[in-house]
């Protein structure tokens, strides 16, 4: 034992320390004189002499265990260690026999990884804090510029000029649900997110999304369709969360086009995929 890498030593089933190797004086500060002289409870930091009798009677009747604890230095300081014990016989007596691993630095790592992830909650709680109270900020202007619009829709206004004044209303309405949806991010993380089913009538809500990416389609030089075409239906669906994932997917397909292309909106019935039919988009 006095070439292995562990510490040991070798204690009497009422806890008196027989037997050590070099290694665990080493790890303990003491001579191998001075070790010996010592009872379990001297050396063991974390049980109370009561607890440790039970471990004792524990270990007896398993035959073994492997636990981590910590040990008590000649110093008084204490080291973090996995304890690995079997209780063989010798004679007609039995002796706990205890490999001793350091494991401070595994348990420093660990400390740290603690403390890594409770600044990373903070952290995003105070993300969570901050999108909150910019969504409430964001509100204040937003409101007030679909105010303004609608007061410049009931004005008398021009054919062009309305249909720009709706789009300027139709773009804050869903950059207000936007808002709203930047609120939903505190309620996602606290699992009290709710999503909203209803039937959505598919072709208002298509082409409303076409009316908002075409800008963007008409900046790209890609031609967009002028309507949904075939999208008669309604769907089971929560109204914001699907514009908002049409919307992506249509950015995506202005943004990602090949020059002078263009971008198509259709939909299909497909029965026998539910009793009721399923909208394939």
């Amino acid at each position: 034992v006095n070439t292995a890498t562990d510490g040991f030593f070798t204690a009497s089933q009422d806890g008196r320390v027989v037997e050590c190797n070099d290694i665990y004086c080493r790890m303990l500060g003491y001579s191998r004189k001075e070790l010996l002289q010592l009872h379990i409870a001297d050396i063991e930091a974390d049980e109370s002499p009561e607890d440790m009798a039970a471990h004792i009677s524990k270990i007896v009747e398993q035959g073994r265990d492997r636990f981590d604890t910590r040990h008590r230095c000649k110093d008084g300081s204490l080291i973090h260690v996995e304890v690995n014990v079997t209780m063989p016989y010798i004679g007609a007596d039995r002796f706990l026999f205890a490999f001793v691993h350091d494991i401070s630095a595994r348990k420093a790592d660990e400390a740290a990884l603690m403390r890594a992830r409770d600044e990373a909650e903070r952290a995003n709680q105070a993300k969570s804090e901050f999108l909150s109270r910019m969504s409430h900020e964001l509100r204040t202007p937003l409101n007030a510029i679909l105010g303004f619009g609608q007061l410049l829709k009931r004005a008398n206004l021009g054919e062009l000029q309305t249909d720009n004044v709706g789009e300027i209303l139709h773009a804050g309405r869903h950059l207000l649900e936007l808002i709203n949806e930047v609120l939903d991010l505190a309620r996602i993380e606290s699992g009290k997110l709710t999503i909203s089913l209803e039937p959505v009538p598919l072709l208002p809500l298509l082409n409303d999304c076409l009316g908002l990416i075409r800008p963007q389609a008409e900046n790209s030089g890609i031609e967009l369709g002028e309507s949904a075409a075939g999208c008669n239906e309604s769907v089971l669906a929560d109204q914001t969360r699907l514009k908002q994932v049409l919307l992506n997917l249509l950015s995506n397909a202005v943004k990602y086009n090949r020059p002078r292309g263009s971008v198509t909106l259709t939909c299909k019935l497909h029965a026998g995929v539910h009793p009721n039919g399923a909208i394939q988009i």
